[in-house]
């Protein structure tokens, strides 16, 4: 399987390549599972641990070649636009989600989930129709059956939005973003890796990184970056940054994609 301590170090010096919010959330992340894996005993999770830690070595590599999916993958990973960030920035908004009454007494789990106006915001301004989904009712509240059932799927419609759904980003990370984008800031950084990074891996997407890709690269990730704001007449609204990259083909391809309704 090969040394952890040689994996570490291999991986810390592919995070160099990103600028410093990157480095910064990929070093503790890193960090972070080492320690959780170091006392593992199981052979079993060994060896999915360092296939994870060989996977996401690989991912850093195609990303030096320019490879945009790895590239979106980490950004949006260290942004909060998928795993753990994506968590912090939605859980404050969601503390009325179990506040709703039972629509049978006694019975918890035949509560509704309460939106809030945040995530509210959120949903109309990435898919109106994912709202319908989750609060039309086409049960019999006669029926105690059809009741169970309907939170049942209100809670399925909940789980999948969540999971599509972009959490809002705050004013100072997308302000930086902006500035990254327009060429104000350096991001990615190119040619600290072209002698000591390994040979390119197979199915790597690979561009030149050039200041416009880089730019590109940012414009790219501005477009799942929400910015939630409040109106004294409005309530909350959601707004999207005028760098996002709306006019970039496979980019609204990507878009439209991921807010494409799947069966739930």
């Amino acid at each position: 399987m090969g040394s952890a301590t040689l994996l570490y170090r291999k991986l810390l010096i592919y995070i160099s390549f990103f600028e410093e919010s990157i480095k910064t959330y990929l070093k503790s992340y890193i960090k972070m599972r080492f320690i959780v894996n170091r006392n593992l005993k199981d052979p079993v999770r060994i060896k999915k641990a360092f296939r994870d830690g060989k996977m996401a070595l690989i991912c850093l590599n195609k990303a030096t070649y320019g490879d945009l999916k790895s590239l979106d993958k980490i950004m949006e990973l260290t942004y909060g636009r998928r795993g753990r960030r994506k968590h912090e920035f939605l859980r404050p908004i969601l503390g009325t989600l179990r506040r709703g009454e039972a629509t049978i007494p006694g019975l918890p789990r035949t509560k509704y989930p309460v939106i809030s106006a945040e995530f509210r915001a959120l949903i109309q301004s990435q898919n109106p129709d994912w709202l319908l989904r989750l609060e039309s009712n086409k049960s019999n509240e006669d029926k105690m059956l059809n009741r169970k059932h309907e939170a049942n799927i209100r809670w399925k419609s909940f789980s999948f939005i969540y999971r599509k759904i972009f959490a809002p980003l705050p004013l100072k990370e997308i302000e930086k973003l902006e500035q990254f984008s327009r060429g104000e800031k350096i991001g990615l950084t190119s040619s600290l890796f072209r002698k000591q990074r390994l040979p390119m891996p197979r199915f790597t997407d690979a561009h030149y990184i050039t200041p416009r890709f880089r730019r590109r690269i940012y414009q790219r990730l501005l477009m799942k970056c929400p910015k939630l704001v409040y109106d004294i007449n409005h309530g909350w609204t959601v707004e999207w940054s005028k760098e996002a990259s709306f006019k970039n083909t496979r980019a609204n391809l990507i878009h439209k994609d991921m807010f494409s309704y799947k069966q739930i």
